[in-house]
């Protein structure tokens, strides 16, 4: 199974080093390897047809900045310069038109590959559209990580809650929110929490859906 990486800043590094390192749990559970053959950032993009190193690409973006040397001027140069199975979709959530996200997304589907996303913005925009799609070209549209961070919550109330009747919700909503609020109780200014939840990685270098609460919504 061959798995390319739309998006390698703080969750796509994260997947590439998970993948890495469950290698033999995805072997002796699934009787198949899951190998990374591509990955690229806003600016460039890398592929191998036999896998690339989650190690040397992420090493190589910390020196330089850049995933890869080969640059692009349209995503679908890249996705479709090595054969992939899987479209893993975690480039900046844009709520307002969906971004390069959505785009990936539907290429991918019309192109027969499956798609795990943590990017909201295409799904809160045009989730109909995309599932329709997903059943018409008979792929899976996985987007667990979209919510509830590394929390089962659709699954759960998709499978271990089917048929019951979910009358309210409660818990921490944005956890780049909570975590400025927390810091700023303790006396802290708000640009300053700001500040050290884009550095810890919770919060983007545009970080409005998460403070303005679209994230929440």
């Amino acid at each position: 199974m061959k798995a390319f990486i739309c998006g390698f800043g703080t969750i796509g590094q994260s997947v590439a080093k998970v993948i890495k390192a469950k290698q033999e749990f995805f072997s002796k559970r699934y009787g198949e390897t899951l190998t990374v053959v591509g990955a690229l950032d806003s600016k460039t993009y890398v592929v191998d047809p036999k896998g690339l190193d989650a190690d040397a690409i992420i090493e190589t973006k910390k020196k330089t900045g850049c995933v890869g040397d080969k640059k692009y001027t349209d995503i679908k140069e890249a996705l479709s310069s090595v054969d992939f199975d899987i479209l893993i979709e975690v480039t900046p959530t844009d709520i307002k038109t969906g971004g390069v996200g959505l785009e990936n997304i539907r290429y991918a589907l019309q192109n027969g590959k499956d798609v795990v996303t943590a990017n909201k913005g295409p799904l809160a925009l045009k989730f109909k559209e995309l599932t329709n799609l997903a059943d018409e070209h008979g792929r899976y549209l996985l987007f667990e990580g979209t919510v509830g961070g590394a929390m089962p919550i659709i699954n759960l109330n998709k499978y271990d809650l089917a048929g019951q009747d979910i009358k309210s919700i409660r818990g921490i909503f944005n956890g780049t929110c909570n975590y400025i609020l927390t810091k700023m109780d303790s006396g802290q200014p708000f640009e300053q929490a700001l500040k050290e939840a884009q550095q810890q990685g919770y919060a983007e270098t545009d970080p409005t859906n998460d403070v303005e609460g679209y994230d929440s919504a």
